[in-house]
């Protein structure tokens, strides 16, 4: 009989004690709970994407703000999650002699997991999949959009400062500035 710990982001620790038989549905059972709480903190990042760039168009700083600290909470508690992946997956990658880099993956998991409780592994880790490359593509859109808003900003603050100061006197800050030294001289000797 195999007892494992493990901690998930409620600070409870969750025994998962069974015989040999069933110690791997036990484990592909909380996968399948980590997987399945992973894919619902993906959907609200994805959800608060879909807000940050709807903010970030209309220029509603304020709702950007709010938005950027919801997806710092969800990122918070993703990594909350993790470690209770990464527990599952060292039992199973031990249990089957996991031969790669690092960790396997859920699917790699999921292929040696026999019955409907692969195919249920199968299917979380596929949708989790799914969700993590949306998340990217929209915060690659957002970071994009960003930086065009940036350089727009950057140009419309240029245009300003020569509209302004077609004489140089004023900086970018709005400041007199002090030119550069004129120096002159007069010849009286003549």
């Amino acid at each position: 009989m195999t007892h494992i710990a493990l901690q998930d982001d409620t600070n409870r620790v969750t025994e998962v004690s069974a015989a040999a038989g069933s110690e791997v549905d036990a484990m592909a059972e909380q996968l399948g709970v980590v997987l399945t709480d992973l894919a619902h903190e993906y959907e609200m990042l994805e959800k608060l994407a879909a807000e940050r760039e709807e903010a970030l168009a209309e220029a509603r700083v304020g709702d950007l703000g709010a938005t950027l600290t919801a997806e710092s909470a969800v990122v918070q508690r993703v990594a909350e999650i993790e470690p209770r992946r990464a527990a599952i997956a060292g039992f199973f990658a031990e249990r089957f002699e996991f031969a790669g880099e690092g960790e396997p993956s859920a699917t790699w998991i999921a292929e040696r997991v026999d019955g409907v409780r692969g195919e249920e592994l199968r299917e979380a880790a596929s949708t989790l999949r799914v969700l993590i490359e949306r998340v990217r593509g929209a915060g690659e859109a957002t970071r994009s959009a960003a930086e065009t808003l940036a350089r727009h900003m950057r140009g419309i603050v240029a245009s300003a400062e020569r509209q302004m100061s077609h004489t140089g006197a004023y900086g970018r800050v709005g400041r007199v500035q002090a030119g550069p030294a004129v120096v002159s001289a007069l010849d009286v000797t003549t």
